[in-house]
């Protein structure tokens, strides 16, 4: 049987009788992890992913890939609806008289829109396909190797994620302060605003 490691504490060595010390005043770590308290689920031979962890990232891959197809689904009605826009914002400006297309280039502006943003819809989309992938490769290979791949894969999809989370909340903040700005500015100088 192995020991905890021990740590000193200061000035308990006068309390002999407290039970968590021993003969010589030194407390056992509580934080330390010994053979004993990590499950028997978790406990595998080097190079061999445990059975625990294994069952809980096979629990995840019917999520993983219902979400990366979703992705994907969703991804390319961007890229019909950004590429409908275009051809409505192009045939709307070959119908209107001259001088009249006012709206056209905002038409174009939510086109181009779509179009990008089923670009980064689709990347995330990509790197939970790959984190399916590489948990089918663990399924079959309970390899450690192919645990630590499958959680790259899925730190890269969070690492994007958060990115864009971060981007979202800086984009809200400036949109927040440019129509404040446009606001005040309007109610200065008179101008209705819209």
């Amino acid at each position: 049987m192995t020991r905890r490691p021990l740590t000193r504490k200061p000035g308990l060595s006068a309390c002999l009788s407290c039970p968590a010390l021993d003969s010589v005043g030194f407390m056992e770590n509580p934080y330390s992890s010994t053979p004993e308290s990590i499950p028997p689920e978790f406990h595998s031979p080097p190079g061999i992913a445990s059975p625990g962890v294994i069952d809980a990232l096979a629990g995840t891959r019917f999520w993983v890939r219902l979400c990366s197809v979703l992705g994907f689904i969703g991804s390319g009605f961007m890229v019909i609806a950004g590429l409908l826009i275009l051809l409505g914002g192009a045939a709307s400006t070959a119908s209107l008289p001259e001088g009249n297309g006012s709206m056209v280039p905002i038409v174009i502006g939510l086109g181009v829109f779509y179009l990008l943003f089923s670009g980064l819809l689709i990347y995330p989309s990509i790197k939970l396909w790959t984190y399916g992938s590489h948990i089918v490769r663990l399924l079959v290979s309970r390899s450690e190797t192919d645990l630590v791949a499958a959680l790259h894969a899925q730190r890269v999809f969070w690492r994007f994620v958060g990115w864009m989370i971060v981007s979202l909340v800086v984009l809200y903040f400036v949109g927040i302060l440019v129509i404040g700005g446009f606001i005040t500015y309007s109610a200065i100088k008179g101008v209705p605003t819209p």
